[in-house]
């Protein structure tokens, strides 16, 4: 099923969609114990599957002509965030020029028990700050998180579902801390003016669970 992703800024200053091969999983915010990224593998599939599944991967890296980022203070917070997560390795991260926000590939966590997130300079350089880009590699890597059965795949397509982005954030949230998920989701809000109002239920969602945290104290 094809879908739209909305892109949180284009060249000129507006708001664009754009269609990417990436799914969105469905992220369960009861899994907070995750398993290591290293358990799952292209071994848990047919030969096929995995033959396609990386055909894909590598038509899409092409197409975007993402680079995989290796160092740097970019690459410094991947590594905490994986860390926070509990994960032997960390997903392997992409930047690409042009339009776009931030992604998954689907099924990519099971080639090779990373998984792969791509996203826009434009967008990384939007964040503004160092802890707004954290909370977005934490809440990609909780997407990450649900897709270790690998029961999606690269070329898939589903429908992007509000509901499932609040999970992701409180999923992320509950591994790298509140603050990170909160100046990224603010960032957002700020850069698109919130007009669905869909960033502050977000917000509001992030807000109750700290509370409630707070209140078990």
């Amino acid at each position: 099923m094809k879908t739209v992703f909305r892109s949180i800024i284009d060249r000129s200053g507006k708001e664009v969609d754009m269609k990417f091969r990436f799914v969105v999983g469905a992220v369960l915010v009861a899994m907070s114990s995750l398993l290591g990224f290293g358990q799952t593998s292209a071994n848990n599939h047919d030969p096929s599957r995995a033959q396609a599944q990386s055909a894909c991967e590598d038509k899409t890296l092409h197409d975007l002509r993402a680079r995989e980022v290796v160092n740097g203070s970019a690459y410094t917070t991947l590594l905490d965030v994986a860390t926070a997560f509990g994960l032997r390795d960390p997903p392997r991260l992409y930047f690409f020029a042009g339009g776009g926000n931030s992604y998954y590939i689907a099924g990519s966590l099971s080639l090779d028990g990373r998984g792969k997130i791509l996203m826009a300079k434009k967008f990384v350089k939007l964040m503004g700050s160092g802890l707004a880009f954290k909370g977005v590699v934490a809440h990609e890597t909780a997407h990450l998180a649900v897709d270790i059965h690998g029961d999606t795949s690269c070329d898939q397509w589903i429908m992007r579902d509000p509901k499932v982005e609040e999970a992701a954030d409180a999923l992320a949230a509950t591994k790298v801390g509140f603050a990170p998920l909160t100046a990224f989701l603010l960032r957002v809000e700020k850069i698109t003016g919130a007009t669905s109002g869909e960033t502050e239920s977000r917000l509001q969602v992030l807000r109750k669970i700290d509370a409630q945290k707070n209140a078990r104290r």
